[in-house]
């Protein structure tokens, strides 16, 4: 199935390299936001030997909701 966009549509969209832009700058703050809370990331973690959640994750669903990482909540 297809849409045909209306011109309105095809003006209001956000070109790729802006979205790519925006995409980058949160990655770099959640980084940074990660590093001043010194929060260590479970993502990719190896739940079998260490069991860490995001649940207190400054990012995470209960922060800023942010990370665009792999999660894994306890609750």
């Amino acid at each position: 199935m297809q849409y045909i966009l209306t011109e309105q549509e095809y003006k209001a969209l956000t070109p790729i390299n802006k979205v790519n832009e925006l995409e980058e700058n949160v990655r770099l703050l959640n980084d940074k936001v990660m590093e001043l809370t010194e929060h260590p990331c479970g993502s990719k973690a190896d739940y079998r030997s260490i069991t860490f959640y995001c649940d207190d994750c400054p990012i995470g669903r209960f922060g800023t909701n942010t990370c665009t990482k792999e999660q894994q909540y306890s609750k």
